[in-house]
């Protein structure tokens, strides 16, 4: 479960439960002020400028807009694989995906400029290091000084896991840093 908070809003992402919205303008009383629910699991919530970013799974990205008082979605990004969790930087949306179905390790970056019209700005695949590896997935990301800090899982060849790393992506050699 992610937890971020938004203002007087704290947002939680609950799984299939969506993410619950809970106002704490005072913190003795705080209240539900209601649900975003996107299709997919809500594994990781982020927010910036009265919107929240969610990783929805299956879904890919959905957005949400949180100075809306009905909490509407308005925008949803596939990104082919199963977003875990979100990291934001500036007008970047740093997406980690699991291994999933196709078994990929992957960060995809998102423009996310205009809220209402995300778009994949790049998607960078992790590969292991030693050919009798294979990725599992990408799990947890944090943004810091122009690098990405993922967190990876690799099993080996009888899907049994073998190595959980941080791999450190230069997001400068990787293109454009905004």
């Amino acid at each position: 479960t992610a937890v971020t908070r938004a203002g007087s809003l704290a947002l939680v992402a609950n799984g299939y439960g969506g993410v619950q919205v809970f106002g704490i303008a005072e913190l003795a009383n705080p209240y539900k002020v209601g649900v975003i629910k996107p299709a997919g699991f809500a594994r990781d919530v982020a927010v910036r400028d009265g919107f929240a970013f969610i990783a929805a799974s299956h879904e890919g990205l959905v957005v949400a807009d949180t100075d809306d008082p009905s909490l509407p979605m308005v925008a949803v990004l596939d990104l082919f694989g199963v977003a875990n969790r979100i990291a934001i930087e500036g007008d970047r949306a740093f997406i980690t995906e699991m291994g999933g179905d196709d078994e990929t390790s992957q960060l995809s970056i998102v423009d996310i400029s205009d809220p209402y019209a995300p778009q994949v700005d790049r998607t960078l695949l992790l590969h292991p290091g030693q050919v009798n590896l294979r990725p599992e997935g990408a799990y947890d990301v944090h943004v810091r000084g122009g690098k990405a800090f993922v967190t990876v899982q690799y099993v080996d060849q009888e899907g049994r896991p073998a190595r959980g790393l941080v791999e450190v992506v230069d997001l400068v050699v990787h293109g454009k840093h905004h």
